[in-house]
């Protein structure tokens, strides 16, 4: 069994979710982040995400039971996102913003391998493309990514091939 937490950083349509369900089916435990965002076409509840009413996160955030957080402003509305305490502690598989992975204690830092998939933005366009996801324009999220990505440099292992083989990632997990 890996000890180590696993952590997976990339901008929208890197592959993100393809490497979780991957290192998921081989064991390493996931947990998914809170967040107050709408669900996309395709999604379940508790499988990408556990989706929460705004109310519901001010709640968890006045209990003390966010470990990391970010928040993304689309238009008039704030879209939070986050890993409890308990999530955290019980999980080895994280998908975490640089934001989120500098919120991690540098004792904490030291237990995870984080994996950086700095796929080519063409390919990304493509992936996104494919989703049709009304929720968000992928524009925005293009140009939010290039901000949360500049001079990114804090993980393991950096992923450039599209078609990458996640039992490599695993392989490298302590």
């Amino acid at each position: 069994m890996k000890k180590e937490k696993l952590i997976i950083c990339g901008p929208s349509g890197s592959g993100k979710d393809y490497l979780q369900r991957a290192m998921a089916e081989m064991g390493v435990s996931f947990a998914p982040k809170v967040t107050t965002r709408p669900m996309r076409q395709g999604e379940q509840q508790g499988r990408e995400y556990d989706f929460v009413t705004d109310e519901a996160f001010a709640a968890m955030l006045a209990a003390g039971e966010v470990k990391t957080m970010q928040s993304f402003s689309i238009g008039d509305k704030v879209w939070h996102y986050a890993i409890t305490w308990k999530n955290f502690r019980d999980n080895q598989l994280f998908i975490m913003t640089p934001a989120e992975i500098s919120q991690l204690t540098p004792d904490e830092r030291k237990w995870c391998f984080v994996v950086y998939l700095s796929i080519d933005e063409q390919v990304r366009l493509a992936r996104v493309t494919k989703r049709e996801d009304q929720n968000d324009s992928v524009a925005r999220r293009f140009l939010a990514d290039r901000a949360d990505f500049d001079g990114f440099s804090d993980y393991d292992m950096k992923v450039t091939d599209p078609e990458l083989d996640p039992e490599i990632i695993y392989d490298l997990m302590q």
